[in-house]
């Protein structure tokens, strides 16, 4: 029988919502029954439990608010119990994001000081802040959140009881989707949804289309949006030039969404979940919004995410790989594992932006809900045997991937030649870009790689350095904002690689 650990923080969750709190202890019994229902052995661990963490030879948190101390207690919980599913139960506020430092901040262009994430509750590495140390998950993981900074526990509570009620669709059901996409994306949208749903035929791109959308394509059950997104705001926006209109409200989503509708959103800030206090109007988030309205899976970005404006890359490719997999009938969590996995193993190297993509996207609800109906429905003990070798398999991957790949790591240790400054210059004139702060990363090899066939790496040998730089252009938008990234594979004095990536 699969098993899934639901992770959360009684103190937090007192803290919260005081004596209410109870209510979702109460929900949480009633979650496990409903898994034991549907053939999942759950049990639910207190991280501030020092009985319970005792028993697995671990630490409990006593710092809510500490990534470190959350980290270690996961990563003790799985060491003994190593579950099929990991859900975290609660926002940031009771369960916090990993404090992962973006690699591509510099204070002055990308503004993201850290690219919070939960991947690192998907791998085997110990606590860190460095994005290098995560880029091999081998774990099955999703959150479950509440509101960060509410009150009110009903949210959550109606959040499980969605969960353990949930029931898989029919595939054709997600055959027909609400695609949209910002107009000056449309190329590379159009090659997103063609390799998801085999064609992008009903694409709607924002303008001249926009928010409110008719019933036939909001009730939609694949909804899949490359569309900009603002820090704290529960919009979706299309872009024009200097026009901006909504692509989505979070305000249309009650009641006219159906239940079951799975998103993927490129945005920048997507998956934040944001204390809706400090939104002007108070309002929820994008993510709080889609899951309490019937969304059993929501992947997207906690900061700026990048893509590239005419083809594909980045935010493109992670969110076409969760997709599919959806659409191929694998639960949630797994979906969201091998797009990691899959996204990590696309290049012998992982650039800063790389790392930043891969640190920021997020699985938003129970990791062990399947959306879509597989193709081949296989009898209970047949499926258990299957994803037991299934996990085995993502963890040998994970650690492969950890082995062999290459990573963008610090500033290299000499300055660079002239030769690299002139084409740099170059090529930053080509998009407009100012050279007087570019940021420089030295490639740390992978042992693996010394193992390839000499032949093989002088045929394609691995980027030494990458460069980076970014511009910010100013817009007629009150939150919108937007970053031109160039990131440049060098090795000597020659360029590999320059990739062309906008804000997403």
């Amino acid at each position: 029988m699969p098993t899934k650990v639901i992770v959360s923080n009684n103190a937090a969750l007192a803290a919260k919502y005081g004596p209410a709190a109870a209510t979702i202890q109460n929900a949480i019994q009633t979650l496990i029954a409903s898994d034991a229902a549907r053939g999942i052995q759950s049990r639910y661990v207190a991280v501030d439990d020092a009985a319970t963490m005792g028993g697995f030879q671990g630490t409990a948190v006593t710092d809510p608010t500490d990534p470190r101390q959350n980290k270690g207690a996961i990563d003790d919980m799985y060491h003994a119990l190593a579950p099929d599913y990991i859900l975290i139960l609660g926002a940031p506020d009771v369960i916090p994001h990993q404090d992962v430092t973006n690699p591509l901040y510099d204070g002055q262009s990308d503004m993201d000081p850290t690219a919070w994430s939960d991947l690192p509750y998907a791998c085997d590495a110990p606590y860190s802040q460095n994005a290098q140390s995560f880029i091999g998950p081998t774990r099955v993981v999703g959150r479950l959140p509440d509101i960060t900074g509410g009150n009110d526990p009903q949210y959550l509570v109606d959040l499980m009881a969605k969960s353990g009620a949930y029931a898989s669709l029919p595939a054709a059901d997600f055959a027909s989707y609400l695609g949209a996409t910002a107009s000056v994306w449309t190329g590379s949208t159009q090659l997103s949804l063609n390799n998801v749903f085999g064609n992008y035929t009903d694409l709607q791109v924002v303008p001249p289309s926009g928010s409110p959308w008719n019933a036939n394509q909001i009730g939609r059950k694949a909804h899949f949006f490359n569309c900009h997104g603002a820090d704290t705001d529960p919009h979706f926006y299309g872009q024009q030039g200097d026009n901006y209109p909504p692509a989505l409200d979070a305000a249309e989503i009650p009641n006219r969404i159906s239940s079951g509708v799975v998103l993927v959103a490129e945005a920048c800030y997507g998956a934040q979940l944001y204390d809706p206090a400090k939104e002007p109007q108070r309002r929820l988030g994008m993510a709080n919004t889609y899951l309490a309205n019937g969304c059993p899976a929501y992947f997207g970005s906690t900061t700026i995410a990048y893509g590239d404006a005419t083809d594909n890359a980045n935010a493109d490719f992670i969110c076409q790989y969760f997709f599919e997999s959806i659409l191929k009938g694998a639960s949630s969590g797994r979906a969201a594992l091998e797009a990691r996995q899959k996204y990590a193993s696309m290049s012998p190297s992982l650039s800063p932006s790389d790392l930043k993509t891969l640190a920021q996207f997020l699985l938003l609800g129970d990791p062990s809900v399947v959306p879509v109906q597989p193709a081949v429905q296989l009898a209970p003990k047949a499926m258990d045997l299957a994803i037991s070798d299934r996990r085995k398999v993502f963890t040998l991957n994970g650690r492969a991937i950890t082995r062999s790949r290459a990573v963008a790591s610090g500033k290299p240790d000499s300055k660079r030649s002239e030769a690299i400054d002139a084409k740099l210059k170059d090529l930053a004139a080509k998009y407009n870009l100012d050279t007087s702060s570019v940021l420089s990363y030295s490639v740390q090899n992978a042992a693996e790689q010394g193992t390839l066939p000499h032949a093989l790496m002088a045929r394609a040998p691995a980027a030494s350095e990458y460069h980076v730089m970014i511009g910010r252009r100013r817009v007629k938008h009150p939150k919108v904002t937007e970053f031109t990234l160039l990131e440049v594979e060098t090795l000597g004095d020659d360029v590999v690689r320059a990739r062309h990536l906008v804000s997403r």
